[in-house]
């Protein structure tokens, strides 16, 4: 037996459902966008730390900034990405020259 008190129920949980599962899913996939531009800030730090390494000119996109820097015998990089999350890296590695 349904009671008329009761239509519209699913209706009504729905709706004040749907924007909170439709955020959720937003949230996960700006993670992930968040996560795939931080794996690509890595490998062009790794890139650019070998070329400065074997001695040739470094040429960095104009969105990033990189700063040079030594720890005792290593040469190190730091790369930035700056935006609605700053994305940061840093790597170091035994000079060749």
């Amino acid at each position: 037996m349904v009671l008329k008190s009761d239509r519209g129920a699913v209706t009504a949980e729905l709706i004040v459902l749907m924007p909170t599962v439709l955020m959720g899913i937003g949230l996960i996939a700006w993670l992930l966008s968040l996560a795939t531009a931080q794996l690509r800030l890595e490998q062009d730090a790794g890139y650019l730390l070998r070329n400065h390494l074997i001695g040739k000119e470094l040429e960095v996109a104009s969105d990033l900034s990189l700063e040079l820097f030594a720890k005792g015998r290593l040469s190190c990089l730091a790369l930035a990405k700056p935006g609605l999350v700053t994305l940061r890296t840093e790597q170091c590695g035994i000079s060749l020259g």
